[in-house]
């Protein structure tokens, strides 16, 4: 069996298409492998005309998802734990990228209010990035595995199906539809390949320090990628006996395998799945400023329109005597 040999090229992995992804179908047989109520903590932005996007609920009536993904809702609800949430517009904040990693400001991360709290405990935060060859755990709301047996391609100038003695691709069809989420959210695993590398998206959906992992052939029972819908799921990392959040999802790319036409219900091994590292952001999460009341002015102008408004309704020759008395 022949498998093209994988190239980490720097401008595929600094490059990669946003929000595409494909995780396992979670399983009772499989639950054993993590903890299960960590998915109660995933949810996502419902869309009646196709795919959701993901969100991960951290705690204190706040939920955390990637920028593009939120800012492409169909609607203000989120489906969190079974049940409907609905936003709060008024505490929705975009984090900012840490310095000196020649990054932009504005982070493809938000964190978001709801007007109401689900019966939830809060996520602990991973306080290090994860390390190279650390096992990661995705959740997410993106494509479901399609059936259990991989399916073999020859590459010409498109994918043409084949036997495993022949293939020089290996991988998946996929499967979703708009109302897969009430299913609950998807997860498999896969290790860290590289991490502390800056990830830039298009303009308007800002960019992350975030980690890699590679989608491998006969690798982790569990083996998988992020796929479309997964965006703003969660990377969960166990270290000592607790699980931790390492990371929102973002992207995946293909552009170090071998350029040719791929279907987007297929996953093909040696796809690339991006996340943040959130212990670059975590003192932006646990300690944010305050949020402004939208419905008021600054303080500053405030103070500027009270003054104004003393001003034109004093007594006339009010200004006048005053000044007689200074003088």
């Amino acid at each position: 069996m022949k498998f093209p040999v994988i190239l980490a090229a720097l401008a595929a992995l600094f490059c990669p298409q946003k929000g595409t992804a494909l995780v396992v179908r979670h399983s009772p047989d499989t639950l054993n492998v993590v903890d299960a109520s960590l998915l109660r903590h995933v949810g996502c932005f419902p869309n009646p005309h196709g795919l959701p996007s993901s969100c991960v609920y951290i705690g204190n009536g706040q939920i955390l998802a990637a920028w593009h993904g939120f800012r492409a809702r169909a609607t203000d609800e989120v489906y969190l734990d079974g049940k409907i949430f609905r936003i709060d517009g008024a505490r929705v904040r975009r984090l900012s990228n840490p310095p000196g990693r020649g990054l932009g400001v504005e982070s493809d991360i938000v964190m978001v209010g709801l007007k109401t709290s689900p019966d939830l405990p809060r996520l602990k935060l991973a306080e290090r990035a994860p390390f190279v060859g650390e096992r990661v755990v995705f959740m997410g709301y993106g494509m479901r595995r399609k059936g259990q047996d991989p399916i073999y391609w020859q590459v010409g100038k498109r994918l043409i199906p084949t036997d495993r003695e022949h293939a020089e691709m290996v991988g998946y069809s996929t499967t979703c539809s708009a109302n897969d989420y009430k299913d609950g959210p998807v997860w498999g695993e896969n290790h860290v390949e590289r991490t502390g590398i800056p990830l830039r998206f298009d303009q308007n959906d800002g960019s992350v320090v975030g980690f890699y992992t590679l989608f491998h052939y006969d690798a982790l029972p569990l083996e998988a990628q992020v796929g479309p819908g997964d965006s703003g799921g969660a990377a969960f990392v166990k270290r000592g006996n607790y699980w931790q959040l390492a990371g929102i999802l973002h992207a995946e790319s293909r552009g170090h395998l071998p350029q040719v036409e791929i279907p987007s219900n297929v996953a093909v091994f040696g796809t690339a799945s991006y996340a943040s590292d959130l212990s670059k952001y975590r003192s932006q999460i646990l300690n944010p400023p305050p949020f402004d009341d939208p419905g008021m002015p600054a303080p500053r102008y405030l103070a500027l329109m009270v003054l104004g408004c003393l001003i034109v309704f004093l007594p006339r020759g009010w200004l006048r005597t005053r000044r007689r008395a200074a003088a």
